[in-house]
């Protein structure tokens, strides 16, 4: 059974444990350095602070019964490519490498969509590293590529510098 949670300000050191655990195990190969600088920079429980208490920002923490398996971050109102204000980000989607390929993100995703219809939104976009093994993933649940950008990161290993934007439209539902 999969349960899906919002976070709060009392979930940042666990949040922080999966971020951290999760984002080595999928990209540690991208870095020279194993991601530390890169970890440093971008998870840190001041900024996980800041995040979650931001308008539009949302954490959410998965759980199954084997414990916590991951979790992700959404952002309303992002800018997505073609400019759709009317847009949910999923910023951040993570699991433990134990609990992937287990039906979880399919879950997940149900859950995201259906997050973003309630909100109005007609689009869900997200970025995701063109050397993943979630593309496929991605694909069958609608989204397609919309743009490659090169990352200029320190420590990133030059053939792994591509970041690919996915889009996908969603249908609105109508208020009764």
């Amino acid at each position: 059974m999969v349960t899906i949670r919002k976070c709060n300000a009392d979930d940042i050191p666990l949040v922080l444990d999966l971020a951290i655990k999760s984002y080595r195990e999928t990209y540690e190969y991208l870095w020279d350095d194993r991601g530390d600088a890169y970890v440093s920079r971008f998870y840190s429980k001041e900024i996980l602070e800041r995040e979650i208490a931001m308008q539009g920002v949302s954490y959410f923490l998965v759980y199954t019964d084997g414990g916590a398996a991951g979790y992700f971050k959404t952002t309303e109102n992002t800018l997505a490519p073609g400019e759709n204000k009317d847009s949910l980000e999923i910023d951040k989607i993570y699991f433990l490498s134990q609990f992937k390929r287990k039906g979880i993100g399919k879950q997940v995703m149900l859950f995201i969509e259906n997050l973003a219809r309630v909100q109005h939104k007609t689009q869900l976009w997200l970025k995701v590293m063109d050397s993943s093994t979630a593309i496929p993933f991605y694909r069958a649940h609608g989204f397609t590529p919309v743009k490659s950008t090169r990352l200029d990161y320190p420590h990133m290993k030059d053939e792994f510098r591509v970041i690919l934007t996915f889009t996908r439209r969603l249908n609105v539902l109508s208020s009764p």
